[in-house]
């Protein structure tokens, strides 16, 4: 069961019914509840070093669950300091290829969040800068209807990086992977 197929054949509490054809036969059939924020919050894939030599990093806090109390936090942490960013997000799989000097973990269509600054300290580049996006505030709020319980989102924090080597002035977080609960 994915997500898709979740959203296209919705039962009350999530509960489906199967059989097998040659468990049939011998009267193997049931039920199976599925959960649909399977498969849970995951960091995946490989962030781009930072023009400081820091290894930017994507994280989370709290449930990705429209009726669960609190936020539901995503970060990005030793961002380069005092420069804009934001977080972009996919709902059709993981992709691992070439992008900006770095990699696209999220496959697209890639929807945006608003630019966040990425604080820090001031004065001299360095990997103090931080992000923090509450996407279950984006959710109650209908910014994406394609977004829903069910949906399996993977996201990736984007932010410029001018002194960057490679002429990109990209920098890019690993990414995140998480399916929305009820």
């Amino acid at each position: 069961f994915d997500a898709a197929f979740l959203a296209a054949n919705p039962r009350p509490g999530n509960r489906y019914d199967y059989f097998c054809e040659p468990h049939f036969v011998l009267g193997m059939v049931g039920s199976v509840t599925v959960n649909p924020c399977m498969p849970g919050t995951q960091v995946y894939c490989t962030a781009k070093v930072n023009s400081q030599l820091c290894i930017p990093q994507i994280g989370f806090q709290g449930t990705p669950g429209l009726s669960q109390p609190g936020p539901f936090e995503v970060t990005g942490t030793q961002l380069i300091n005092q420069k804009p960013g934001l977080l972009f997000y996919g709902l059709l799989g993981r992709v691992n290829v070439p992008f900006l000097g770095g990699t696209l973990c999220a496959s697209p269509p890639l929807k945006r969040t608003p630019i966040q600054f990425s604080g820090g300290n001031v004065g001299a580049p360095d990997c103090s800068g931080t992000v923090t996006f509450d996407f279950k505030a984006w959710l109650q709020a209908g910014s994406d209807g394609l977004l829903g319980a069910g949906s399996v989102v993977r996201g990736q924090y984007f932010y410029r990086d001018p002194a960057h080597g490679d002429g990109t002035g990209a920098g890019l977080t690993d990414a995140i992977e998480f399916g929305i609960c009820p």
